[in-house]
């Protein structure tokens, strides 16, 4: 009679089962938008980007050496998932590795992170490998230990800035290693390792601090950020988990599962606080999703592990079935969250059917030109305004290479000029110009971030251009208009404030500026940005405070 499998067999079965699983389903389920502009990353390797750090352009990359099409976007993606699985049961000992595997199986975000390439994925294995060494460095002061957890703290770094959270969160409870020479020494290598990002970071004056802690930051708080922001979590990390974290909260426990518990409430108060400010993104709170099946996992007790195991394994059941099926397009998922997943929608099709070859300018969408690039294989890029937001196409050099040649107009909205075709989903709307010009990639730069004046002067001071393309590109000799949007609270303005010509728009020019209004005492945001009949004003620098006193 043959031997029954170890726990550490059905481990690496498990865990080889889920690999292949989301092999075969990434073969053949489209990439989703956001997917396609990391796809997009990859074809622009750098040490960083506007939004993220560099990791999740690395795998793409290094899986398009192995696979073409939506396999190589996703294999290190399926891969690194799989791996994560793996390291869940190596840190539990291979303790009731069945347990694991359905509280694993029943969290959407595990899913999701199976095989959706994003920046979540690298950080959530490194997250884990994180928190084993981290659990092996508060055990054993050694020198391996220290150096091994500074070398992750930097993956963890240059897979998201969410990683920072882990870092000070598995600290707060374990303050006495702090005390430690090797502290310091993971510390610093950690930080040298990290360093080319740093620089990459200076050099571009800094693009992703100013859009994480100050452009997306909404001054208009709605009640929906704090209240979509709690469903967000119960339903991303999946009501299994979140309801026996809480029934287990008040669980005494190990040090090691006391830090694993505290860290999921620190990640989950501060992304609440930071709701009354912003909105935030379901998979914001990923980060905390390692620590929490961790200790549900070490909480749970025997007497009711039946129980949640037959409650778990009917999520998983579903979760499956709806994996298996978004690979078919078809009405029943054909919503807003799944039909990103169809290239085949309306939409696609049909601006590939007007445009032919032609290059593509969207307006205001990052993910559209993305996956119409990848599907079409011809070149597209955003346009961007001041009421959307800025993006890595304002860096890359597609909307360099596009200027002065025929191109398709594409937008959601209606635009000076444009013809409409009614699509099932949204309206398209397009023109083509013959001969595209325009000014996204020019950046203005004040010296002083925060500005102050009275209430009885208007606002005066000089723009100071940054043009990455200028000795590659010239202008004709029209001057353009530049633009401000005064922003408050509760209102939105804007102002024609200068003209500029050609030899006003190099590198390091200086454009003299005046707000033509006296505003009143308050606090204002400042964008400003070259008024373009495409689409309206365009957003060309940071956010900028003005204080009117």
């Amino acid at each position: 009679m043959k031997e029954k499998l170890s726990n550490k067999q059905w481990a690496l079965l498990f865990t080889a089962g889920w690999i292949v699983f989301n092999l075969v389903l990434s073969a053949f389920t489209d990439l989703a938008e956001d997917e396609a502009y990391y796809w997009l990353f990859a074809k622009f390797l750098d040490w960083g980007y506007f939004d993220h750090p560099p990791m999740i352009a690395l795998m793409i990359k290094a899986g398009g050496w192995l696979f073409a099409d939506e396999l190589g976007v996703r294999f290190f993606t399926v891969l690194f998932s799989g791996l994560t699985l793996y390291l869940l049961f190596y840190i539990t000992e291979f303790r009731r590795v069945t347990l694991m595997f359905l509280l694993f199986l029943s969290s959407p975000a595990f899913h999701a992170f199976g095989f959706i390439s994003a920046p979540d994925v690298p950080l959530m294995f490194f997250g884990t490998l994180y928190i084993l060494l981290f659990k092996r460095f508060t055990e054993n002061d050694s020198l391996k230990n220290s150096l091994l957890l500074g070398i992750v703290v930097s993956l963890m770094m240059y897979s998201k800035y969410h990683g920072i959270l882990l870092v000070m969160f598995t600290l707060l409870p374990n303050l006495k290693l702090l005390r430690r020479k090797s502290f310091w020494i993971t510390t610093a290598v950690a930080l040298l390792l990290f360093v080319p990002h740093i620089w990459w970071q200076v050099e571009n004056d800094y693009p992703s601090v100013q859009y994480h802690l100050v452009d997306r930051v909404n001054r208009n708080y709605e009640f929906s950020f704090t209240a979509e922001y709690i469903l967000g979590q119960i339903l991303f990390c999946g009501p299994i988990l979140f309801l026996l974290f809480f029934r287990f909260i008040k669980t005494t426990s190990s040090p090691f599962y006391k830090t694993m518990k505290w860290t999921t409430v620190a990640v989950f108060l501060f992304f609440l606080f930071f709701s009354f400010r912003t909105f935030i993104e379901a998979n914001w709170g990923a980060v905390a999703y390692v620590p929490l099946i961790l200790f549900v996992h070490g909480s749970i007790q025997l007497d009711l592990e039946k129980l949640w195991k037959v409650i778990a394994s009917a999520i998983v059941g579903v979760l499956i079935l709806f994996r298996v099926a978004l690979m078919f397009p078809n009405e029943l998922l054909n919503f807003s969250v799944t039909r990103q997943f169809y290239h085949d929608d309306e939409f696609y099709p049909a601006v590939q059917k007007i445009a032919g070859d032609l290059p593509v300018v969207f307006f205001n969408t990052y993910q559209k030109p993305s996956k119409y690039y990848f599907y079409s294989g011809v070149p597209s890029f955003s346009l961007n305004s001041f009421w959307y937001r800025r993006n890595q196409f304002d860096k890359w050099p597609i909307q360099r290479d596009l200027q002065g040649k025929k191109v398709l107009l594409v937008s959601t909205e209606a635009f000076l000029g444009a013809k409409i075709f009614k699509a099932k989903y949204s309206d398209i709307y397009y023109h083509e110009q013959s001969d595209f010009v325009s000014y996204g990639y020019i950046e203005f730069l004040l010296a002083n971030k925060k500005l102050e004046i009275s209430s009885q002067q208007k606002l005066r001071d000089t723009l100071i251009v940054k043009n990455i393309w200028d000795k590659s590109l010239h202008y004709d000799t029209t001057k353009v208009e530049i633009g401000v949007v005064v922003k408050t609270k509760h209102t939105e303005q804007r102002f024609v404030v200068a003209k500029a010509s050609e030899k006003d728009l190099i590198s390091g020019g200086e454009i003299p500026f005046e707000i033509p209004v006296i505003l009143k005492k308050g606090e204002y945001q400042l964008i400003f940005g070259i008024n373009s009949e495409l689409s309206l004003t365009l957003w060309n620098s940071s956010v900028y405070e003005l204080i009117v006193k």
